[in-house]
């Protein structure tokens, strides 16, 4: 869940973790040259309606009925289907020791995570020794995919049929051909293919400059 000054309140599903993407960029607030930046280890979030231009910097929190809310990521780019954030544990790098709330509790009582870690699901998705072995054969096969002009993106994820088993998810941007087929198996790995249009940068800094408006 997150609230953006855009989109508002609004809930997604987590599609990947430890995903390496291709984000667009111009040189000015909606207009220049266009050009491409690669991020690893970022957060996808899908659904529709999760985020537009102008939601920039929003924390995105766990949803989750029966825990407490944690951070997971800070919001910075998208499409109409599909989010990206960066994980909570680089924003606190970045900015620590400056984040005094990390390692206290908020008025409810509910302890704020000093991990900054984030599982598939919590209580049904992946074994970390699964995501883990999902993450070694994507660093292998990374650089491959991502060759491909029409790749966006490549992150572990879930099954949507069986969400304790460890996927590798592969973004395919929409409406351009295939040069040569995504494999279903990846080593002994399955593979999940996601059309999305290009992610594209909601401000033109990595961390949240809402400079761009909703543009």
């Amino acid at each position: 869940m997150k609230s953006g000054r855009t989109t508002g309140l609004t809930t997604g599903s987590l599609s990947s973790v430890n995903t390496s993407i291709k984000v667009q960029y111009q040189r000015s607030c909606g207009s220049g040259k266009k050009f491409t930046t690669s991020y690893t280890n970022q957060i996808v979030i899908e659904g529709s309606g999760f985020s537009a231009g102008g939601d920039s910097g929003s924390l995105i929190l766990s949803n989750q009925a029966s825990s407490c809310k944690q951070p997971v990521g800070l919001l910075f780019a998208g499409s109409s289907t599909t989010t990206i954030a960066n994980p909570v544990g680089d924003v606190v790098k970045a900015f620590s020791p400056n984040l005094s709330f990390v390692g206290s509790s908020t008025a409810s009582g509910c302890p704020v995570s000093t991990s900054a870690s984030l599982t598939l699901a919590a209580d049904i998705g992946p074994s970390q020794s699964a995501v883990d072995h999902a993450r070694t054969v994507k660093d292998r096969h990374e650089p491959n995919l991502l060759a491909r002009g029409n790749v966006l993106g490549v992150g572990v994820g879930s099954a949507e049929d069986n969400p304790a088993e460890a996927v590798i998810v592969v973004y395919v941007e929409t409406g351009r051909p295939l040069p040569e087929a995504i494999p279903d198996f990846l080593d002994d790995l399955r593979v999940k293919v996601v059309t999305t249009e290009p992610f594209v940068a909601y401000g033109n800094a990595k961390w949240g400059d809402n400079r761009c408006g909703s543009q």
